[in-house]
């Protein structure tokens, strides 16, 4: 499984993009990138409510895409406010901010 975190837009309005295979983590975070895929994140981006351009500007929009076996999810969401089910995920990946 590959999961792909992209963040653009801020203050720059750059883009950066974060890919890693579930296999380079430790067991235990191995498993919880495997049961977010098997988790609905369609419903997940339901209960996200996304601001207007207005509201958000230099707010950093992301999107997190998880592939396994040829198939593709995407969740995407603008701000801070990291979905709960998907803050582990998004933890994982980032790097830590010193």
């Amino acid at each position: 499984m590959k999961v792909t975190l992209k963040r653009s837009g801020g203050i720059g309005g750059m883009t950066r993009l974060w890919s890693i295979n579930a296999d380079a983590f430790n067991p235990e975070n191995a498993r919880k990138l495997r049961e977010l895929w098997k988790t609905d994140l369609q419903e997940i981006q339901l209960g996200i409510r996304s601001a207007s351009c207005i509201q958000c500007r230099d707010l950093f929009c992301y999107e997190i895409t998880l592939e396994d076996k040829g198939q593709k999810k995407s969740v995407q969401w603008t701000g801070e406010a990291i979905p709960e089910a998907l803050r582990d995920c998004v933890n994982l990946i980032l790097p830590k901010r010193h």
